[in-house]
């Protein structure tokens, strides 16, 4: 995975070299993991995984996702291009 930001548009992840690549002719920017989550969420000491991934869908969506939605559903949705 490769993360990357614009300013306009917010975070992506490229699955592959070559549409990071596109991406950056097109304004994106690749950084590291860690700049990429920074300030998503805010961490607790007791929260967990999901508890922080449901903060950060209701940051970019601004509702909470479903209750019987999965982490990894929920990561998707906030990864993916589009919104």
């Amino acid at each position: 995975m490769i993360f990357q930001m614009n300013e306009n548009h917010g975070r992506h992840i490229a699955y592959s070299p070559t549409e990071a690549e596109y991406n950056e002719k097109h304004g994106w920017k690749t950084v590291t993991e860690e700049e990429f989550y920074a300030g998503i969420y805010k961490k607790s000491e007791d929260a967990t995984p999901k508890d922080e991934l449901v903060n950060a869908y209701i940051e970019k969506f601004g509702k909470k996702p479903h209750h019987k939605m999965k982490p990894e559903t929920i990561l998707e949705k906030i990864n993916a291009n589009g919104s």
